[in-house]
């Protein structure tokens, strides 16, 4: 593998965002979307579904402060003893609610066992906001939440509030379902941001006291337990604490999560024998903590090695935040087998398994990636955080090797998949994001019962809000990676960015016009020695770029979709347009829900249309993709959008037959078919939506 190749993202604290788009966004998640959440988490927000994540903390604090580091192993835990505690390891209960909500337990855990992330992604959040414009008054207040953290400790660097209320004999007993190397994963993630941003080493010391935990229960040593987490993310958040630490065991324990997933003897079929929870009639499945019923290895990722793996299976965020853990490395390793194994799981996501908006995830059951090309509209899962995992793994793919289908891709999630998961006030969540929605069946169809609507307040399971929010937050790093020898636009954001090539210094000043215009203008100033390859990304949607025909000082080549300069650029100024035409989409003849329909894009957006604009029974409306798409500009609400009309037409109902009568050509009149862009659906009201329109008959 080529170290010219590869790339790393710029610090945030390189990159100021100047205005337009992106910085919206950003400037949203910090006013609004940061004390939103902390009120969220906090329990302080009228109507909002209860969190208890900082309710857990406080408890946890008291508990061990309250037993002395003796007793570590000895208590069964502080808070009020459920009858299901006392099931073995494995058997105990996954989500817990109090009995009276108005009157929680003080020193009980009450959430998912996973809800300590949502204050560590809240945290990773600040920190790419602090990072980007440090702000006393927000160091402060993360630092008093991160001194509550840190109050919850073990003696031993332990940190997880649920096995500390519940039970904490039972630790590591259940790696399977019950989330605690997830829970690291997410702390370890927050600490290096923090220490990043702030130089801080407040929680960076929790997560790294954690790390040595688990290295002494977990590994390939005798004696120790030879397991790997139910829910990745530690894989990758390992890899991020070892460059932050420079500290070799961090990477060793994340590579041996790699290594050990998937081999025989399964880990999790011997951890199902000794929690008596294994199903000996069903050979490579096991009992789930979480649903009491028999899931496969695969839902998990644990069915082979993983640099044996080519098709992505199993619930689909576990897959990405897997996969991104594997590309980081394949880089750091310089691992060939790995980064293989990375491309054909990319290539059979994003050519058989991705929705067009980027969702992932066809079915509801265990959130998971469906067979290839099942790609159900109305009962998509498309899950907010698997979009977010994929952008994680588009990037990282990116930094392996220059390729602009990894940008695209990330594009794709940047503008659909993931801002579809958030109102445009910063203040309600989707946790699901279908293609096809009628609140009607959504309400009264079982089948259907994941699918909202409209966006909420909260979720009980809240894993998604706060991703949105850290990932916004940190939008810079997306844009922009380099190397001693060159550097990447890959994401047009209006934004300045500092960096070097050969060791000198340089400023790129971007001005984009993203996702509503395609015109671009770049400058270039520094050291006029600064020498190497500056290269900017083609979108694979653009079917006619205009580039700069020339660039004093610099050769110009066109390569792996990027339009590359080599030489001096100090000095240049840049000129690109992207023109952004409205385009209609078909789906492969295998994906069989999409026969015979068409989607909108324009740019980088993929368009819908909504019962707001153009009424009930959404159904009988047909789009005619040989007619001129009209494009005009508007709003939702006070976002300020490009609108779409397309011509079509209305099927009209037959009121006179019955339910089934003898076929006639249905009655049509002319229709205007006004579009939206996805991620502003369900801003308005409760409403029908659809991106994938059936064509009109010519």
């Amino acid at each position: 593998m080529d170290d010219q190749m590869m790339t790393r993202p710029l610090p945030l604290g390189s990159i100021r965002l100047t205005d337009g788009f992106w910085k919206e966004k950003a400037d949203l998640v910090r006013r609004e979307v940061i004390p939103y959440q902390w009120a969220t988490i906090s329990d302080q927000v009228e109507g909002a579904v209860k969190s208890y994540c900082i309710h857990n903390f406080r408890a946890a604090a008291r508990q061990v402060k309250k037993r002395g580091p003796a007793e570590l192993c000895q208590s069964s835990g502080g808070g009020k003893r459920c009858p299901e505690d006392e099931v073995p390891a494995g058997q105990q209960v996954f989500e817990r609610w109090p009995e009276d909500p108005a009157h929680p337990d003080r020193d009980t855990f009450y959430g998912f066992p996973f809800q300590d992330t949502d204050c560590y992604k809240w945290i990773e959040a600040c920190a790419y906001c602090y990072a980007s414009s440090p702000d006393e008054k927000l160091k402060e207040h993360v630092e008093s939440v991160i001194s509550l953290v840190s109050s919850a400790r073990e003696a031993d660097g332990y940190l997880d509030t649920f096995y500390t209320l519940t039970d904490i004999r039972k630790r590591f007993t259940d790696l399977r379902s019950f989330h605690e190397l997830y829970c690291f994963g997410h702390l370890t993630e927050a600490a290096a941001a923090w220490y990043e941003a702030s130089g801080s080493e407040s929680l960076l010391d929790c997560a790294r006291g954690f790390a040595d935990c688990i290295i002494a229960h977990i590994g390939p040593e005798e004696g120790r337990l030879h397991g790997v987490p139910g829910h990745e993310i530690a894989e990758m958040a390992l890899a991020r604490l070892y460059e932050v630490t420079n500290v070799k065991k961090y990477h060793d324990l994340g590579r041996y999560f790699l290594d050990q997933r998937g081999t025989e003897p399964n880990f999790f079929r011997l951890e199902s024998e000794r929690n008596h929870t294994f199903n000996s009639s069903v050979r490579v499945d096991s009992l789930d903590g979480k649903t009491g019923e028999f899931i496969p290895y695969s839902y998990q990722q644990a069915h082979m090695p993983v640099a044996q793996q080519s098709e992505a299976v199993g619930h689909a965020v576990r897959a990405v935040y897997l996969y991104s853990g594997m590309a980081d490395y394949a880089r750091m390793d310089k691992d060939k087998a790995l980064k293989d194994a990375c491309r054909r799981l990319w290539e059979n996501i994003t050519r058989r398994k991705m929705y067009v908006t980027g969702g992932l995830g066809g079915t509801h059951i265990g959130e998971a990636f469906s067979f290839e090309y099942d790609l159900p509209n109305d009962t998509a899962y498309a899950e907010t955080c698997a979009s977010v995992g994929m952008a994680f793994f588009a990037r990282r793919m990116s930094q392996l090797e220059p390729d602009s289908e990894y940008a695209d891709v990330l594009e794709r999630e940047m503008y659909n998949g993931i801002l579809s998961g958030i109102s445009l006030d910063g203040k309600h969540f989707f946790y699901v994001n279908p293609l096809d929605v009628w609140p009607l069946a959504d309400r009264s169809d079982q089948r259907k019962s994941h699918v909202f609507s409209s966006r909420r307040k909260w979720l009980g399971c809240a894993c998604c809000p706060p991703n949105l929010a850290r990932f916004v937050s940190s939008i810079g790093q997306y844009a922009y990676t380099g190397n001693e020898e060159s550097f990447y636009v890959h994401q047009y954001i209006s934004s300045e960015a500092d960096f070097c090539l050969g060791g000198k210094k340089l400023v790129m000043k971007v001005e984009s016009g993203f996702p509503y215009s395609g015109k671009v203008r770049v400058t270039l100033d520094g050291d006029p020695s600064a020498e190497g390859k500056i290269a900017f990304r083609i979108p694979g949607w653009c079917r006619q770029p205009v580039l700069p025909l020339k660039a004093d000082g610099c050769s110009i080549t066109l390569s792996h979709g990027y339009f590359e300069l080599t030489g001096r650029p100090a000095g240049l100024s840049l000129s690109f347009d992207f023109p952004m035409e409205a385009v209609f989409l078909k789906a492969d003849e295998r994906v069989r829900e999409d026969i015979g329909m068409v989607a909108l894009l324009r740019g980088p957006l993929v368009y819908c249309t909504e019962e707001a604009d153009m009424g009930p029974d959404l159904h009988l409306i047909r789009i005619d993709p040989g007619k001129p798409v009209r494009c005009e500009e508007g709003k939702v609400l006070d976002e300020k959008v490009v609108l779409l009309e397309a011509q079509g037409s209305r099927i009209l109902p037959d009121e006179d037959g019955g339910l089934y009568r003898i076929y006639s050509k249905p009655k049509i009149r002319k229709a205007t078919v006004r579009m939206i862009p996805y991620y502003t659906w369900a801003n308005r009201m409760d409403n029908e939506m659809k991106v994938w329109i059936p064509e009109a008959e010519s």
